[in-house]
């Protein structure tokens, strides 16, 4: 159980964390326990200062590291009983009812080793560290040594005694008598702390459980929360430069079906690949045009790691002969996506991959690539001269075997992995890679006095599904170069397009950055709104619509730090923009009229980049209207009347529209006064590699804001012409028929010169060859070659049932026996014989080409490989400049919330009290005081001291603490991670 600081537990509560933190000041000794710090990306709202103290959620603790304590009492001029010698301690105000009446002093002593951990509440898919310090006498508090002085106290009190009076033997002699004395004993025990106690730290540890082990590595069982120990073999760092060179990589490559004889592969000056012929022959003529790629991850499972190279495989047809045949398989490397690092020139590495054949018998294709270069590469886009760590790289003289990065340049802290064959590191020790890297390592190995947990906490009970896409080198490039217009549509009331904005407003603002730019109260005090107008930022025009929410806050006081109860306010909870304006920048910070609260752009309109290297004509559209949901499809149709399509039936429905009570009918819609779903038409003008401006040539109807209409670049694909010979030609054929015309006898029949040259004008026309002309998508799909997708056609002819007995009652059946007795010559019986076989095959062939075989039809098509990973998005493959990774499917961990235990662990230099110098002091001097009193009786007073020779208190020893993390599901960012990973088409975590 952790403990609390909030508006609704005072310090008398045991579980406030004043009664279990560390005195700050010490009140003994120089220890000041174990220090945390927390950093968080992005920040919480729960941890919003304003409203931090005011939520009452009883589960809720606070960061701490916690010491047990005990509620102590006793006489100050007794000093503190023997029970707390040495212990840190704090004035308790909660317990001063005395139990005793000398008892002036009420404190809560505390141990002198931590013993719990208290944590606030965690969010998933946020990076998070608790950073730990042991360095302060390896987290003691107090003074862990010391010795004891008993005292033993003797009071003697002695009445005055009757003094003799006459003479001794004489009559009226008394010899009086002496006093009577009575002895109390009491004692008691003062405490003498060691003051050269001191610890100092050996190994810090840190761990957590409660999560399934995913990974094997002690360190982080959760593939991106890390827990990093003294003696891991891992260090977290935070950037202070980044490096301006570049690390080694393959650069070229050779490849061979024998293993024996290589061939280059790769053209390094161009980065294209060089096809090669492999004799391995599995396929038959059925499996001509076959083509496909895979990617290959290839390392050697010690240094050399993450070259990745796709290859392209097709068949190889030889149709120059009368019967085409397939000679073998064509191999072709279309792009390096990595270049790895730790090759070497010579390593070789098997490729293999599965196809399928046409008979759906799966074959595995093999290949042997051999590395023939290496050198420095490009490892990050856009001309980015600095680069991160990578594998590889050393540091310290470590080689780092991998890297995690969280947010560069919004977390500060990183782990790599080190091959802990060199020196430890330092704290806060700043180090230099060997590639010029700046780093400075807060916790890890070597590092006695320091542990962090670092990372996310993913819910791993989902799985995101994707296919692989083959970037089409040759169709514009619009996952990469070209970037397409990016608009704001402005709709109005009757649902028509108003504005296409592409001037630099506003597209979207950045909803996190509430939480970033908002730090106290400048949420609080909107109500919802719309057409707010704002301020800030190099634009003009943004106007905004706002929703806020009622919440209970507290009437905090921090300069008395006192609260005079809740108050209800309205806080924003989103905005979004309504009318864009114009000239604003990504980044641009933004303040929402009515208050002092801001946010950040997040994206700007713009009429694109690098249109230009698209071919041909740009064009430029508007998506159709959405139809709200509705059962019908309202559509406009061409006349203007209106035309409703059940969604469910592609059959037309016709409606009459009548008012009640007799009233006008409600007339068709028309051109003129607007009306039903019809998508509007724009027109760009474009200068350069950009789109300018958008005219608008007809505003369309029943688009709304809600699903407002986004603009479309209509000429996105690659356009290929196929020239085929037009085999009905013949460069004789005028002549043949002007010849035929010409021989034909004098007279009607007979063709005139104008006849013959109309001829010849007519067929001229025929082409010696046709063009097909058909667009390539700018992506391609990996195929699995393990299933198939059956497609239902719509039925296009009638059924055998229905046709067959046709062929009983049509085709021509005639009795020819006649032709025996017949005087005709045999060449005409033959000819009136073939005659009906040609008009009984000729209506039998009518009558199955009206006929299909098969009710329903199905198509056969290769399915796309659809491939899942389950459990942490770091999983996804990384993408390339041309493969990338289409998200299609997410589902998400149903859990609400799960708990971690964390263990924080301190084994000191020295255990026990032997390693310090605590000479046993002298014991007080005895003493013995006599009072007498006026009365003749007197009280003695003896004090006896007494040291205890041994040294006392447990001294320095090694502790653990330990303390339950709760960690609620964000489902919010997990979708903004999905989003995140479709952008980045595959991992959307930095390498």
């Amino acid at each position: 159980m952790g403990c609390k600081i909030n508006d609704f537990i005072d310090e008398c509560d045991e579980g406030h964390c004043y009664n279990s933190t560390a005195p700050k000041p010490p009140s003994i000794g120089n220890g000041t326990g174990v220090s945390l710090e927390f950093s968080e990306y992005p920040p919480a709202t729960i941890r919003d200062p304003q409203t931090k103290r005011s939520y009452n959620i009883p589960k809720r603790d606070n960061d701490a590291v916690m010491y047990s304590s005990t509620a102590t009492e006793y006489d100050s001029t007794l000093g503190a009983p023997p029970a707390i010698c040495g212990m840190a301690t704090k004035p308790d105000t909660c317990t001063l009812f005395f139990g005793r009446d000398n008892f002036d002093v009420s404190v809560r002593a505390f141990d002198y080793v931590p013993s719990q951990l208290s944590f606030d509440f965690q969010y998933s898919d946020a990076y998070f560290s608790y950073l730990y310090d042991t360095s302060s006498e390896a987290g003691h508090i107090g003074i862990a040594a010391y010795h004891l002085e008993e005292e033993d106290r003797t009071t003697t009190n002695t009445t005055a005694g009757t003094p003799a009076s006459g003479t001794e033997g004489q009559p009226g002699y008394n010899p009086g008598s002496p006093g009577t004395s009575t002895s109390e004993s009491n004692g008691g025990v003062r405490c003498i702390p060691c003051t050269q106690f001191g610890c100092t730290t050996a190994s810090t540890t840190l761990s957590y459980s409660g999560v399934e082990d995913l990974t094997g590595d002690p360190d982080c069982p959760h593939p991106s929360l890390f827990a990093i120990s003294s003696e891991s073999r891992k260090i977290a760092f935070s950037y202070d430069q980044f490096s301006s060179q570049l690390p080694d990589g393959v650069l070229g490559f050779e490849i061979s079906y024998d293993g024996v004889t290589y061939v280059n592969a790769w053209d390094t000056a161009e980065l294209t690949g060089i096809p090669y012929v492999s004799s391995q022959n599995p396929w038959t003529v059925a499996d001509a045009g076959f083509t496909d790629f895979d990617i290959f991850d290839i390392n050697d499972g010690v240094n050399a790691i993450d070259f990745r190279v796709k290859f392209r495989v097709e068949t190889i047809v030889d149709d120059s002969g009368a019967v085409a045949v397939v000679t073998g398989t064509r191999w072709r490397a279309t792009e390096i996506l990595g270049n790895g690092t730790g090759f070497s020139v010579g390593q070789v590495f098997p490729l293999q991959t599965s196809v399928r054949l046409s008979d759906n018998t799966v074959v595995t294709l093999t290949m042997n690539l051999k590395v023939t270069s290496v050198g420095p590469i490009e490892t990050l886009g856009s001309g980015n001269t600095q680069d991160i760590l990578r594998p590889n790289d050393t540091i310290n003289g470590h080689t780092i075997v991998r890297v995690f990065h969280t947010e560069v340049g919004e977390f500060p802290y990183h782990i790599a992995y080190v091959s802990g064959s060199s020196s430890i590191f330092a704290k806060d020790g700043q180090y230099t890679s060997s590639r010029n890297h700046t780093i400075t390592v807060k916790a890890g190995y070597g590092i006695p006095d320091r542990a962090m947990l670092v990372g996310l906490y993913q819910f791993l009970d989902k799985s995101i599904q994707f296919v692989t896409g083959d970037v089409n080198r040759n169709a514009p490039d619009v996952l990469n170069s070209v970037q397409k217009p990016l608009a704001f549509i402005s709709v109005d009331e009757n649902g028509s397009i108003t504005d296409v904005n592409i001037d630099s407003g506003v597209y979207s603002l950045s909803q996190s950055s509430f939480e970033e730019l908002n730090t106290n109260n400048e949420l609080y005090g909107y109500s919802s709104g719309e057409n707010i107008s704002t301020s800030g930022g190099s634009g003009t025009g943004l106007t905004v619509d706002i929703e806020a929410q009622t919440i209970l806050i507290s009437d905090y006081d921090s300069s008395t730090d006192q609260n005079s109860g809740n108050i209800e306010t309205d806080r924003i909870s989103s905005v979004i923009v309504n009318n864009p304006g114009s000239g604003y920048a990504v980044g641009d910070i933004i303040t929402l009229s009515g208050g002092s609260a801001k946010i950040t752009v997040g994206e700007i309109t713009h009429g694109g980049y690098n249109l230009g290297k698209i071919d041909g004509p740009l064009e430029v559209g508007v998506t159709s209207p959405a139809d709200n949901g509705t059962g019908l499809s309202n559509k406009q149709t061409p006349d203007g009347n209106p035309e409703f399509v059940l969604k469910l039936s592609p059959t037309k429905l016709k409606f009459k529209m009548v008012t009640k009570d007799g009233g006008t009918d409600v007339e068709p819609i028309s051109e003129e006064n607007g009306g039903n779903n019809r998508a509007a038409v724009v027109e760009g003008v474009f200068v350069g590699s950009t789109l300018t401006s958008v005219k608008i040539i007809n505003g369309g109807s029943g688009y709304n804001v809600a699903q407002r209409p986004q603009l479309i670049l209509d000429n996105q694909h690659e356009e290929v012409t196929e020239t085929v010979p037009n085999d009905a030609f013949r460069d004789d054929l005028v002549g043949e028929f002007q010849g035929i015309l010409k021989d034909l006898p004098q007279g009607d029949l007979n063709a005139s010169q104008g006849d013959l040259d109309a001829i010849e004008d007519s067929y001229n026309r025929v082409p010696k060859e046709r063009y097909n002309t058909q667009k390539k998508p700018p992506l391609e799909v990996k195929l699995d070659p393990d299933r198939d997708r059956f497609h239902q056609r719509s039925q296009r002819k009638l059924s055998k049932e229905a046709t067959d007995p046709l062929k009983s009652t049509i085709v021509p059946e005639y009795n020819l026996e006649y032709l025996k007795s017949t005087p005709l010559p045999t060449k005409w019986k033959r000819v009136i014989r073939d005659d009906k076989r040609r008009s009984k095959d000729t209506v039998i062939q009518n009558i199955d080409d009206i006929t299909q075989e098969q009710v329903p039809e199905f198509v056969e098509y290769p399915e796309s490989k659809v491939e899942t990973t389950v459990g942490s998005f770091t999983e996804l493959p990384k993408p390339s400049e041309f493969t990338k990774y289409i998200l299609r499917q997410y589902r998400p961990d149903p859990a609400e919330v799960t708990t971690i235990t964390v263990t924080l662990g301190c084994t000191p230099v020295d255990i026990g009290t032997s390693h310090f110098t605590c000479v046993t002091p002298l014991a007080q001097p005895n003493t013995s005081t006599t009072t007498s009193n006026a009365d003749g009786s007197s009280t003695t007073v003896t004090n006896t001291f007494t040291m205890l020779a041994p040294i006392l208190g447990p001294g320095c020893q090694p502790w653990e603490a330990s303390g339950t993390m709760t960690i609620w599901h964000s489902l919010s960012r997990d979708a903004q991670l999905v989003v995140k990973a479709g952008k980045a088409y595959g991992n959307p975590f930095e390498s």
